[in-house]
């Protein structure tokens, strides 16, 4: 759906909380109406399709992570782990 309709969607559903019953049905068949309209159905609409996301091999956890961090990178952590105390090449 385009920006601008969407824009209009949410102007036209803020409606439905209308005091008077024509402006809730008039502001509900202008929603439909310009859904279907844009070439979209209530239901894409509402539960688009999910993106996957890259799943991590292993469970995050901070604590392990800067410490393998360390370990891995005592040659020259101080470049890259703050507080490390260890220098390189010594």
């Amino acid at each position: 759906m385009r920006r601008g309709d969407l824009t209009r969607l949410i102007r036209i559903l803020g409606m439905l909380g209308s005091d008077h019953d024509g402006e809730r049905a008039a502001a509900a068949l202008a929603a439909d109406r310009l859904v279907r309209g844009s070439g979209w159905n209530w239901s894409d609409l509402l539960a688009p399709a999910r993106v996957s996301r890259p799943v991590r091999a292993q469970p995050v956890d901070p604590l392990t992570d800067r410490l393998a961090a360390r370990i891995r990178g005592c040659g020259s952590c101080a470049a890259r782990t703050p507080g490390c105390r260890r220098r390189s090449g010594g």
